[in-house]
C-alpha cells in the first residue's frame, strides 16, 4: 500500500507546490516577518502600558518604531530578497510613508480603545489586554493593504537600472 499519497507526505508535496510560486513564497515570508514585527511591537506596547510608564499614544509610537524597523528589514531583505543600496524615492520614502500612515491609524485606534476600556472593566490588566487586542486588530486590517502595496509598488517591481537587486 502506498502511504505517500496520504498524511505528511501529501501535505509536504502540496506545500512545496504552493511555496514554489514566487508570490506565495513572498507572502509566506512577509507574513512571518510581519509576525516578528508584531511580536516586537506588541511587546513594547504592552510593556509600556502594563507598567503604566506611558499613555497609549506614546506607547503606540514606541511600539510602531520597534515593529517598523523589524518589518522593513524582513520585508526588503528576506521576503523580497533585495540586497544592495535602497532607492530612497522608490523604496525608502514609500515604505516609511506607509508605515507612518499605519502609525497614525494605530495611535488613533489605541487611544480610542484606551478611552473606552474603563467603561468595559475596572481591571487594569483587562484594559491593557483590550487596548492590545485593538492594536492587533488594526494591524491585521492593515496587513493585506500593506502587502499589496509593498509587492506591487515598493519592493516587487525592479527598474532595469536599479541599485537594489533581488537575490
Amino acid at each position: 500500500m502506498n502511504t505517500d499519497s496520504r498524511g505528511p507526505g501529501l501535505l509536504r508535496r502540496v506545500a512545496d507546490r504552493v511555496l514554489r510560486r514566487r508570490i506565495a513564497r513572498i507572502l509566506t515570508k512577509y507574513t512571518l516577518g510581519s509576525g516578528l514585527a508584531f511580536i516586537a511591537s506588541e511587546t513594547v506596547l504592552l510593556s509600556l502600558l502594563g507598567a503604566s510608564l506611558t499613555g497609549p499614544k506614546t506607547a503606540s509610537v514606541a511600539a510602531w518604531a520597534a515593529g517598523a524597523l523589524v518589518n522593513y528589514y524582513f520585508s526588503r531583505n528576506w521576503a523580497w530578497g533585495l540586497r544592495g543600496r535602497a532607492n530612497p524615492w522608490r523604496e525608502v520614502l514609500p515604505f516609511w510613508a506607509t508605515s507612518v500612515a499605519a502609525l497614525f491609524v494605530s495611535t488613533w485606534t489605541s487611544d480610542l480603545a484606551h478611552g473606552y476600556a474603563p467603561e468595559l472593566t475596572r481591571s487594569h490588566p483587562l484594559q491593557v489586554a483590550f487596548v492590545g487586542a485593538v492594536y492587533l486588530g488594526t494591524y491585521g486590517v492593515l496587513f493585506v493593504g500593506k502587502f499589496l502595496l509593498f509587492h506591487y509598488v515598493i519592493f516587487g517591481r525592479r527598474p532595469a537600472t536599479g541599485n537594489a537587486a533581488p537575490r
